[in-house]
């Protein structure tokens, strides 16, 4: 949150794009421009997501899970 708002919203919303075989962050390094002369500032933000949509651990893919998966081997069922 902006520590002055100027009357404006003091949230930002942001479209991250983000590579499936990496996990979500909390933390994003941003670099700003100086407005006067050369060089830059990091600043460190705090990332808060909307959605966390379910991910598979076997092929990395988002919107289905681990159980869903249709590369995942078929479950065995036991002989009665």
């Amino acid at each position: 949150m902006c520590l002055e708002s100027w009357d404006i919203s003091s949230y930002v919303r942001a479209f991250i794009e983000i590579n499936a075989t990496n996990e979500f962050r909390d933390t994003l390094v941003v670099i700003v421009p100086n407005l006067k002369g050369t060089g830059y500032t990091k600043h460190t933000i705090r990332v808060e997501y909307e959605w966390d949509p379910p991910r598979c651990s076997k092929c990395l893919a988002y919107c289905h899970l681990l159980e869903e998966c249709p590369k995942a081997p078929p479950k065995r069922v036991p002989n009665s």
